[in-house]
């Protein structure tokens, strides 16, 4: 049997003279510690296991008991996969299911060293043996997902894609939904629309967008500005309802990236100022059914660019 091959238990059994019976019992009370491959008819072992048997026969010689072998065999388990199998260095050639039995093994050891240092929290040393245990369990599932074939991997992205696509489309009808609420086919008349768009302080004083040497921020420019963000791979949905005494502007914001939909509100009034000016007064704002806190409506109306332009 070459040097490079698993081995079965009668194998084993042979090469290290003990009776295949007691190779068998080894097998059955130790099965946690012993890597194996299973090929769908029986299974066999690495030289890896070899070792391990010799150690379980060399610990059971000692007539010492089953939880103190266990526990022996926890400490010399990641030294034993650390030289790749036997004291040879040789490696079964079956290395994907390999990887994968050692990393199941590997999880059950680390169970155990677990207990132990529960049981014995001031050995340092097994601590540092399951943090390398650990280690080593994730080293083996990074090898075992760069196994995954192309033909997997390919068939997960389209899979990304295609969820991708369906959570775009059911954003984009909820922002249809949002376009739609309200009384149908109603908008505010142009000359609502080009009214300096204005908050109130608290103080009762009127506060617009432009300033000095600059025209009026009007609701148009609002919804310019909203439609100009929204163009970036976002998308917008956008409804007006005619309340008494003034309109409510309804905004459906996504990100296009499946997070789903915010809703803005804004009640907006038609208002007389002290100084006879008529302007369109932000009134109230809430945002995903929240409303916004007044002192926090001047912020917003400094912001709003940048909220919806990016």
């Amino acid at each position: 049997m070459g040097a490079h091959t698993c081995m079965s238990l009668r194998e084993i059994a042979r090469r290290l003279d003990i009776p295949p019976s007691t190779i068998v019992s080894y097998k059955d009370r130790f099965a946690a510690f012993l890597p194996f491959v299973d090929d769908g008819r029986r299974r066999s072992y690495p030289p890896a296991a070899l070792e391990i048997f010799r150690e379980i026969r060399a610990l059971s010689e000692e007539q010492l008991p089953a939880s103190e072998i266990e526990r022996r065999l926890a400490l010399r388990y990641a030294e034993l996969l650390a030289r790749g199998g036997g004291s040879d260095g040789a490696v079964c050639p079956d290395a994907p299911v390999l990887v994968r039995v050692l990393a199941g093994v590997l999880e059950k050891v680390t169970g155990l060293l677990a207990e132990q240092c529960d049981a014995a929290c001031a050995n340092e040393e097994l601590h540092r043996e399951v943090e390398s245990l650990r280690r080593e369990v994730a080293r083996l599932r990074r090898e075992r997902a760069q196994d995954v074939r192309g033909d997997r991997l390919k068939v997960l992205r389209e899979q990304i894609v295609r969820l991708r696509r369906e959570k775009r489309e059911l954003e984009q009808a909820m922002l249809d939904a949002v376009g739609t609420a309200g009384a149908a086919g109603r908008t505010p008349p142009t000359q609502f629309m080009e009214l300096p768009l204005v908050i109130r302080s608290g103080r009762g004083e009127f506060l617009g967008v432009g300033g000095r040497g600059r025209r009026n921020f009007t609701l148009r420019k609002l919804l310019a500005l909203v439609r100009r963000g929204a163009s970036g791979g976002r998308s917008l949905g956008v409804a007006w309802t005619r309340n008494e005494g003034f309109w409510s502007l309804s905004l459906g914001f996504g990100n296009g990236d499946g997070e789903g939909v915010r809703r803005f509100v804004l009640n907006i009034a038609e208002t007389l100022t002290p100084r006879r000016n008529i302007v369109a007064c932000l009134d109230a704002m809430s945002v995903d059914g929240q409303d916004v806190p007044a002192a926090y409506l001047l912020d917003f109306f400094r912001r709003i660019r940048t909220e919806f332009v990016g």
